[in-house]
């Protein structure tokens, strides 16, 4: 999966336009998109599907994995000049990041 991410964060860009929709317009839809699907334990697959979403439209934003110990959980979340897209920002805090792409 992350090969996949990188694969698709490395792909040339000079043929592809960069979309009219900013990363927050595309963040903002996802959130939508968030109320039918559900937002709880799902970090992980909406976390992909707005990384790709924003690489299809010429954006470059990071994924980044982050865990804490006690109790032990792990999450993942979407940022771009450290803003956090798809997370509320008290909440990502609560993570130590282990992985940023």
């Amino acid at each position: 999966m992350l090969s996949e991410v990188s694969r698709c964060r490395r792909r040339d860009d000079r043929g592809l336009r960069r979309s009219a929709h900013t990363l927050e317009d595309l963040a903002a839809f996802h959130e939508r998109a968030g109320l039918f699907l559900g937002h709880a334990d799902r970090c992980l697959p909406r976390s992909l599907a707005l990384l790709l979403h924003a690489y299809a439209n010429g954006h470059r934003p990071k994924f980044v994995i982050g865990v804490r110990s006690h109790p032990f959980a792990a999450h993942c979340w979407v940022q771009s000049a450290g803003t956090v897209l798809n997370d509320n920002i008290d909440h990502a805090r609560l993570f130590t990041p282990i992985l940023v792409r």
